[in-house]
């Protein structure tokens, strides 16, 4: 088994688990398990990344205003992220 760093393994599982509600359809709590996600742990690993995917979960929900800020939120908070460009691209088609 691999081994992982004590404060880890809540992070990835907690992001995972999201992405699985995601992959079900299951946007708008998708989107709900990324947000508590990136509060729950705001200098995370995975923080960035879940900000992305609760807004991707928004928009694919519908919701295009929340999903906008939070795409807004994303780029704001980490605007050197490799999503960054995706992230912009979504705010475009969602004006």
């Amino acid at each position: 088994s691999e081994l992982k760093p004590y404060w880890r393994g809540d992070e990835r599982q907690a992001f995972d688990n999201a992405q699985a509600l995601a992959d079900a359809g299951k946007f708008a709590e998708a989107a709900a398990a990324f947000e508590a996600l990136a509060q729950a742990n705001p200098g995370g690993a995975l923080a960035p990344n879940a900000l992305f995917g609760a807004a991707l979960a928004r928009a694919a929900a519908g919701d295009r205003a929340r999903a906008r800020a939070g795409f807004e939120d994303f780029i704001k908070r980490d605007p050197g992220h490799a999503l960054v460009p995706e992230a912009k691209q979504a705010l475009a088609a969602l004006r």
